[in-house]
C-alpha cells in the first residue's frame, strides 16, 4: 500500500439562490445541480437543507452543503456567476472569553517555539475555600517569556508543569481557571520555587456570595438592569425562546428538564441535545431561565418554554441556519445567538430576513474580538449586545480583573469589557449588558456553577428582559408574527435603555430596563401601571380639596 503524504482537506462550501435574480437570469434548480452536476465535476453532496414553508407553500431546498477543492469552488461560481451564492461553510466562534485558548499570536513568536534545552518544572498544588480543599480538573497555564505550559490538576489539586528555554525569572504569569465554584486566578511575575510544590489558593464564589448557592441569589447582571427591584410580576409564562449554542445539562437544578431540543452536530441522537460538554449553552441558559425554586441563581424567565438547538461543538453557519430553520417551523418568539464570525455570509442574511418576517426576533452578542461588530449581529435585523463590566463583583486577582476596557461610566460603576467588539462606521451597536464575572449554570454536577465573561454572556440578558416584554405588553404580543412585531419589541428594548455615559460605539443606547420596558405605553392588564394610575387620581382629588 502506497503511503500518501498528508495534504489539506477540502473545504466545506454553503451554495444557495439569491432571493432576487438579474433581469433575464433563470433560477437554478438545486436538486437537479446536486443529483447531476455535483458528481460531474467531482463535489461531494454533505447535507441538502429544505426551507420551512409558509402559509400555502410548498417544501423545497433551500441550501446545499457541500464538500469541494478551491478549484471546484472556483469553477462553480464561474460556471453559474449571478444564478448561485456560493460561500465557505465557516465555523462559528462562541463568544465566551476566558476560554482555554489563550491569544497566543498576541504573547508569544511562534517562530520562538522552543523545543528541548534548558528545562523548568513547576510542582503548583490548587486548592480552594477557607478549608483549603483541593480543586480538580482546574486548567493552569504558566506563561513564559518564549512560550507556555499548560494542564489539569488531579484529584488532589496538583499538576507538574514544564517548560523550555525558561528560568523562574522569566515566567511571566499564572493562570487558573476552575471547572466550578470557584473564582478564577491571575498572578503577574509569579515567584515560584523549583524544588517544592508551589500552594495556589483560589477564593470560593461563597466568600463573595454567602450561602451560595444553598441561598438563592440574583446576579449582578440582574442587579444593574433592575429585576430585583422592579418587583416585575412576569416570569415569561407562554414565552418562546430559542436557544443556538451547545446544548443543555437537563439535569442541572436551575436548569429543569426541558422538554424539546435538536442536535446538529456530528455525533447527534434523539437526546444528545440534552448534553453539554461545552458547557456554554447551560450557561447562557441559567442566565435566561433558571428556576425560582430556593436555591442557586435566578433566571429572568424560568417560565418560558426553552427551544433548546446544538450546534457546537465545530458549529457552521450551515448549523446555525438550521438552527434558525427549527426557531421558525416552532414558532420561538426571541432567539439567543452568543456566537458568530467574522466573515459575513448572504445565505445566512438570507435566513435572518426569512427569519425576522415571520416573527422570530433575532438577538445577538457583538462578539470578543475587540474590533468591529460581528456576524449575526452585525445584521441590521439583529439586536447587537455588547458587554460591560461592573467594579467590585469580582476578586482583585481573579482574571476577571483583566477584563476592564478602556472606559468607564461617570460614576465610575460599570466599565467597557476589554474584549468586547464595538460599532464602527456604517454599523449600530443596539445596547449593552452585564458581560463580566456573570455566575449561572454549568454541566458538571446538579448544582455546579461558574462565573464566566463574554458578550455570550451579555446577549441573555437581553433575551430573558425581551421574554418579559412579550409576556407583559399585548400591545406586541397580539401583534401577528411579522417584521412589525419584531421591530416593535426591538424598539421597547432600545428605548427601556438607561445611557450610563460610555461611548455609543460600545453601549449603544445603554443598559436596557425591564420595568421602563414593560411600561413605556399604555397596557391593557399592567398592573403597576395601572396602581400608578390609581395613586396619582388620588393624589389630585386630595389637591383638589
Amino acid at each position: 500500500m502506497t503511503i500518501q503524504p498528508l495534504q489539506s482537506r477540502t473545504e466545506r462550501y454553503l451554495v444557495s439562490a439569491p432571493q432576487t435574480l438579474p433581469a433575464g437570469l433563470e433560477p437554478v434548480d438545486l436538486d437537479i445541480l446536486a443529483s447531476e452536476i455535483f458528481p460531474n465535476l467531482d463535489i461531494e453532496l454533505l447535507d441538502k437543507i429544505p426551507s420551512v414553508p409558509g402559509k400555502g407553500e410548498s417544501e423545497q431546498t433551500e441550501f446545499l452543503v457541500a464538500s469541494m477543492t478551491f478549484e471546484r469552488f472556483e469553477q462553480l461560481s464561474k460556471l453559474y456567476e449571478d444564478r448561485l451564492i456560493i460561500e465557505e461553510d465557516t465555523i462559528l466562534d462562541i463568544f465566551q472569553s476566558n476560554s482555554t485558548e489563550l491569544p497566543i499570536e498576541q504573547y508569544f513568536d511562534l517562530n520562538s517555539i522552543p523545543l528541548d534545552g534548558q528545562e523548568l518544572s513547576v510542582k503548583l498544588v490548587v486548592k480552594g475555600g477557607n478549608r483549603a480543599q483541593p480543586v480538580k480538573n482546574a486548567k493552569v497555564y504558566l506563561i513564559g517569556s518564549i512560550w507556555f505550559a499548560n494542564g489539569i490538576t488531579d484529584n488532589e489539586g496538583k499538576i507538574t508543569l514544564t517548560l523550555y528555554g525558561e528560568t523562574v525569572d522569566t515566567l511571566r504569569s499564572l493562570y487558573v481557571k476552575p471547572a466550578n465554584s470557584y473564582w478564577s486566578y491571575w498572578l503577574d511575575k509569579p515567584d515560584v520555587k523549583q524544588d517544592e510544590e508551589n500552594l495556589i489558593l483560589l477564593q470560593s464564589l461563597s466568600e463573595q456570595f454567602p450561602q451560595f448557592p444553598q441561598q438563592e441569589m440574583y446576579g449582578w447582571g440582574q442587579k444593574a438592569m433592575n429585576l430585583d427591584s422592579a418587583k416585575i410580576p412576569y416570569k415569561g409564562t407562554g414565552v418562546k425562546i430559542g436557544i443556538i449554542d451547545s446544548g443543555l445539562y437537563t439535569e442541572h437544578k436551575d436548569l429543569g428538564d426541558r422538554k424539546d431540543g435538536n442536535d446538529f452536530t456530528k455525533d447527534a441522537s434523539e437526546t444528545s441535545w440534552r448534553k453539554d460538554i461545552v458547557g456554554h449553552g447551560s450557561h447562557v441558559a441559567g442566565i435566561i431561565a433558571g428556576l425560582h425554586e430556593s436555591t442557586g441563581i435566578k433566571g429572568f424567565a424560568p417560565d418560558s418554554d426553552i427551544y433548546v438547538y446544538k450546534v457546537f461543538p465545530g458549529g457552521r453557519f450551515s448549523d446555525l441556519i438550521k438552527g434558525l430553520n427549527k426557531c421558525i417551523e416552532n414558532q420561538v418568539d426571541v432567539v439567543n445567538l452568543s456566537l458568530g464570525s467574522k466573515k459575513r455570509s448572504e445565505i445566512l442574511a438570507q435566513k435572518i430576513t426569512d427569519a425576522t418576517n415571520r416573527g422570530v426576533a433575532c438577538i445577538a452578542a457583538a462578539g470578543n474580538s475587540a474590533t468591529k461588530i460581528q456576524y449575526p449581529a452585525a445584521f441590521d435585523e439583529v439586536l447587537a449586545v455588547a458587554a460591560i463590566g461592573q467594579f467590585a463583583t469580582f476578586p482583585e486577582n481573579s482574571y476577571h480583573k483583566r477584563q476592564v476596557g478602556e472606559y468607564k461610566s461617570k460614576d465610575e460603576k460599570y466599565f467597557t469589557a476589554r474584549f468586547t467588539c464595538f460599532a464602527e462606521e456604517g454599523q449600530t451597536m443596539d445596547v449593552c449588558a452585564p458581560g463580566v464575572a456573570i455566575i449561572s449554570s454549568i454541566p458538571d454536577k446538579p448544582d455546579a456553577y461558574a462565573a464566566w465573561d463574554g458578550t455570550s454572556m451579555a446577549c441573555p440578558h437581553v433575551v430573558g428582559l425581551a421574554a418579559l416584554i412579550i409576556e407583559a405588553r399585548e400591545d406586541i404580543r397580539d401583534m401577528p408574527r411579522n417584521r412589525q412585531r419584531v421591530e416593535a419589541l426591538f424598539t421597547a428594548i432600545r428605548d427601556s435603555a438607561i445611557d450610563i455615559a460610555l461611548p455609543s460605539e460600545y453601549q449603544g443606547k445603554g443598559l436596557p430596563d425591564p420595568q421602563k420596558a414593560i411600561k413605556i405605553s399604555s397596557i391593557p392588564g399592567n398592573k403597576w401601571q395601572k396602581i400608578e394610575e390609581l395613586l396619582t387620581e388620588a393624589l389630585q382629588l386630595l389637591s383638589v380639596r
